[in-house]
C-alpha cells in the first residue's frame, strides 16, 4: 500500500487489520530496543500506537464512532511501521512514521492539547481550503463531530464541501495520504449523519458518495437500515423507492484495477450484475461469478470484491425490500 505520494482514494484502502494489528504489536514489542538504542522518536511513536492498538482491538461493530475509528486506524500503513523497525536511524523513515500516527491519532481523538475548531471556525476553514487550517487542529474537530450526528447543520456544512462527481473525475483524482485521511473521515461524518439530513444531500450522498463511502468503511448498509427501520410499511416503500432512484442516478464508478483509468460506471455496473428476473440464492452466485471474472486479473481482488460485493449487497436487497434482514 503506497501512502506517501498521490493516488486514487481506494488505494490507500487495500490493508488487512490483521496485518496492520501485527505491525502495531512488533513495534509496542521494540520500544525498549529503540528508546535503549537512543531513537528519540520511538518512545513517542509507542504512545501513540498504544491507544490505536486500543481502537483496533474493539469489535463493536453496532458502535458507528468506533466503526469509524476502526476505519481511520486502517489508514497507517505496516509497511512504514515496518521500515522504521528495520532502519530506525533513518530520518525519513522516523518522519514518515510519525506524520501517519500523529494525524491517524488526531483522527481518533488521540491528540490531547489540541482543540477542535468552533462551529464557525470550522465553516471558515471549509469554505477557504486547506491551506486555512493545519490537519491536526482540522482532524481533531471532524473526531470531535462524530459523535454529534443528530446536528443536521454540521452534515450540511461538511457535504456542502463536497463536490458532485462524474464517473471520470472521481476515478482519475489523486489524493496525498491526509488528504485521503481527511476524506474517509468527512464521509464517516456525513453518513453517520444521514438519517437526519434534509432529502437532498441524502440524495447527494447516494448520487455521488455512495460507493467511495463503502471503500473508507464506512457502515452504509447499517445506517440505510437505520433511517429506514421505524417506518411504517407505506413509508418504507416509499423510502426504498427513493433511495434505489437515487442510486439509479450515482456518477461514481467501480475501479477494474489500481492501474485502471476509466473503470465501470456505477450504473453500467448495476446493469451488468444485478437481474430482474432472478431471485434468491440464484442472482447471489451469479453475481458471484461475474465478480470473480471482473477482478480475475488483479493482484489486489480480494478488495475490490468485497467493496463491489457490498454494493450489490446493498441494491439487492434494497429491490426484494428485505434490506432490514441483512
Amino acid at each position: 500500500m503506497s501512502v506517501i505520494g498521490q493516488n486514487q482514494f481506494y488505494a490507500f484502502r487495500m490493508q488487512e487489520f490483521d496485518k496492520l494489528r501485527e505491525a502495531i504489536s512488533v513495534l509496542l514489542n521494540k520500544k525498549e530496543a529503540l528508546v535503549t538504542a537512543g531513537i528519540p522518536a520511538a518512545e513517542k511513536a509507542c504512545e501513540y500506537a498504544v491507544e490505536l492498538q486500543k481502537i483496533l482491538a474493539s469489535e463493536d461493530k453496532k458502535n458507528i464512532l468506533n466503526t469509524a475509528e476502526k476505519e481511520l486506524v486502517r489508514f497507517l500503513d505496516a509497511d512504514i511501521i515496518a521500515q522504521f523497525i528495520a532502519t530506525p536511524e533513518d530520518e525519513t523513515a522516523k518522519e514518515n512514521l510519525y506524520y501517519q500516527l500523529a494525524l491517524v491519532s488526531s483522527a481518533t481523538g488521540n491528540m490531547p492539547g489540541v482543540s477542535p475548531f468552533t462551529k464557525k471556525e470550522l465553516s471558515d476553514a471549509l469554505e477557504k481550503g486547506g491551506d486555512a487550517y493545519d490537519d491536526t487542529s482540522f482532524l481533531i474537530t471532524l473526531n470531535s463531530l462524530m459523535g454529534q450526528t443528530d446536528d443536521a447543520e454540521v452534515g450540511k456544512m461538511l457535504a456542502d464541501s463536497l463536490p458532485a462527481v462524474s464517473s471520470q473525475e472521481d476515478l482519475l483524482k489523486l489524493y496525498f495520504w491526509n488528504e485521503a485521511l481527511m476524506f474517509a473521515s468527512v464521509l464517516h461524518i456525513i453518513w453517520a449523519s444521514y438519517q437526519n439530513l434534509d432529502p437532498a444531500i441524502r440524495s447527494f450522498l447516494l448520487r455521488n458518495y455512495f460507493y467511495s463511502a463503502i471503500v473508507m468503511g464506512v457502515p452504509v448498509r447499517f445506517l440505510l437500515q437505520n433511517y429506514l427501520k421505524n417506518k411504517g410499511e407505506t413509508d418504507l416503500n416509499i423510502a426504498i423507492d427513493a433511495i434505489l432512484k437515487d442510486l439509479d442516478k450515482n456518477s461514481e464508478s467501480i475501479p477494474l484495477g489500481i492501474e485502471d483509468e476509466e473503470g465501470v460506471a456505477f450504473t453500467v455496473f448495476l446493469k451488468q450484475t444485478i437481474s430482474n428476473v432472478h431471485s434468491g440464492e440464484v442472482e447471489t452466485l451469479e453475481s458471484e461469478r461475474f465478480l470473480d471474472e471482473m477482478y480475475s486479473d488483479e493482484e489486489d481482488a480480494e478488495f475490490y470484491t468485497v467493496w463491489a460485493r457490498e454494493v450489490l449487497l446493498i441494491i439487492l436487497h434494497l429491490r426484494k425490500g428485505d434490506i432490514l434482514e441483512v
